[in-house]
């Protein structure tokens, strides 16, 4: 990491953590601990100060994901997401196909199930129709990096916190579309949870949410294009309109050897996903493109 590039672009020392989605104690996570301290203190909020929480982390949430909440969708912060997703979803999810028609539908017994960005290959979707089937769309990936996809039709789109904010735990947001059934059991995350939240997105914020898309999307660019000179075939669309923050490619390795890669990278400071064998590169505004160099001079 260049540590005076990141000092004039974020304004301070470098978080020490590279190429991580789920940063334990850098950057973000200290401005999480600021939000806390700022709208809580050592005492436990009265009535005011909760309210002022909630409006707070709705406005930021809607700012960042770039939903429109004047439409008819309705924002919920949940404690445990995935449990209020699965709750609405028990009659029955219809996984995204690949390149097949859909399935027959059935209004209440099945939804769509759609993810704004794959996992394994880091695609996103700028896209996706729901007008003919309602969908539920995890969009964890794409929180923190890009503004959500165009949806047409009815949807609830989740998202867990933990992926780009760092957040703790379960916690996440629903954005549900008028005629979705809104989940009832939704549980809002703890004050403490909402005033770091609150710090984590007001410091993006102040960086500019275009800002922080733009260098994200400007690294994931170049760490595909360095990969693929270095001979390596990444899984994500080279086109900036079809990426987000992830770059993935396979590593035709066995399982020992990969777990050799895994552990010299975390010796260099380097932290990175794996999915069977294929690795995930996840650059944040905090990287530097000279960051994948210390990647490269550990793969075969």
């Amino acid at each position: 990491m260049d540590a005076g590039l990141y000092r004039e672009f974020v304004g301070e020392e470098p978080s020490g953590v590279l190429l991580n989605h789920a940063e334990q104690d850098g950057l973000l996570v200290r401005q999480g601990f600021l939000g806390v301290e700022e709208y809580l203190g050592t005492q436990f909020p009265d009535e005011r100060v909760l309210e002022v929480l909630e409006e707070n982390v709705t406005d930021k949430l809607l700012n960042l994901t770039g939903m429109d909440a004047s439409g008819g969708v309705s924002v919920r912060l949940c404690s445990d997401v995935l449990h209020a997703v699965s709750r609405v979803t028990l009659s029955g999810v219809g996984f995204e196909p690949a390149d097949t028609p859909r399935v027959p539908y059935r209004r209440g017994e099945l939804y769509w199930f759609y993810t704004a960005v794959e996992p394994l290959s880091g695609r996103y979707k700028p896209v996706l129709d729901c007008s003919r089937t309602p969908c539920v769309v995890d969009a964890s990936l794409a929180t923190g990096v890009r503004r959500y996809p165009r949806i047409e039709g009815e949807f609830l789109v989740f998202s867990l916190f933990d992926k780009w904010l760092y957040t703790p735990g379960r916690s996440g947001v629903l954005f549900v579309s008028t005629g979705f059934p809104d989940p009832l059991d939704c549980s809002e995350p703890s004050p403490l949870l909402q005033a770091y939240l609150i710090g984590v997105l007001g410091y993006l914020e102040s960086i500019g949410y275009d800002a922080v898309e733009g260098r994200v999307l400007g690294l994931s660019g170049e760490y595909g294009w360095l990969l693929d000179k270095a001979g390596y075939t990444p899984l994500t669309p080279p086109e900036e309109s079809f990426r987000a923050g992830v770059i993935s490619f396979p590593l035709p390795l066995p399982a020992g050897e990969i777990d050799v890669v895994k552990r010299r990278l975390l010796g260099e400071g380097v932290r990175v996903g794996f999915e069977r064998k294929i690795m995930r590169l996840s650059p944040s505004f905090y990287n530097e493109p000279s960051d994948i160099d210390l990647v490269l001079r550990v793969l075969p």
